[in-house]
């Protein structure tokens, strides 16, 4: 069942994504976001929990309003992203990208010029 859904990643809902989250996680808990800030993480009964110096918590609801965007948009365009997804854009997409859920993508804007890593794209499309 669970290489069935591998493969059909359109159809995977929240509660296998939160598995999926809280296993990498206490596997690794630290995080490089963006490639330059080192962040302690955790996933609490709440959410998850970043702390490096400051503790930012980003809520179980939250985690899965965001999935449920990128499985929705296919193509995750960082510049129309959401208002609501902006705080914590960089360290979902981040650890979705160690799951091999989201991978970046070169888009090209309104005059032809491509912007490196200017967006995501959902994998299961």
């Amino acid at each position: 069942m669970e290489k069935w859904l591998r493969s059909n990643k359109e159809t995977l809902g929240f509660s296998f994504i939160k598995e999926e989250l809280q296993n990498n996680i206490r596997l690794n808990n630290e995080l490089l976001i963006s490639g330059s800030q080192l962040k302690h993480i955790s996933w609490e009964e709440d959410g998850i929990h970043l702390i490096n110096g400051n503790k930012i918590i980003i809520k179980e609801e939250e985690i899965c309003d965001f999935w449920n965007y990128i499985r929705d948009v296919g193509v995750i365009d960082m510049k129309k992203l959401p208002n609501r997804f902006v705080m914590y854009e960089n360290v979902m997409l981040d650890i979705l990208n160690k799951l091999d859920y989201v991978q970046p993508i070169i888009i090209v804007n309104e005059e032809n010029n491509m912007q490196d890593a200017a967006g995501f794209q959902y994998i299961g499309r």
